[in-house]
């Protein structure tokens, strides 16, 4: 079992980069599309043109951000199932994933 300090360590790790991906992420590509650099949001869209910024924000929140967001909250998921789940019945642990 896992210590409460390195638990509440890695927890808190987990769920700050899932918000610093989710609503800092967006920004960052504004960032990017307002100061003209098409050429490293071209690159990672696989795009040959200038897109709207919406088509990059979109894009890269389907296929990066939004898969790998996923990824942390399922790790924070089965920190929080790991401390605190273990011994709890069907139920409640079927509650717990689908709340």
């Amino acid at each position: 079992m896992l210590k409460p300090k390195i638990f509440w360590g890695l927890f808190i790790i987990l769920l700050t980069a899932a918000l610093i991906i989710e609503f800092g992420f967006p920004q960052w590509i504004a960032y990017q599309y307002q100061h003209n650099q098409f050429d490293l949001l071209n690159t990672w869209t696989h795009s040959d043109v200038q897109q709207p910024l919406t088509f990059y924000i979109g894009y890269m929140e389907e296929f990066f951000f939004g898969p790998l967001n996923m990824v942390l909250g399922g790790l924070a998921f089965c920190l929080f199932g790991w401390r605190y789940l273990r011994d709890v019945n069907g139920r409640t642990f079927a509650f717990a994933v689908f709340l």
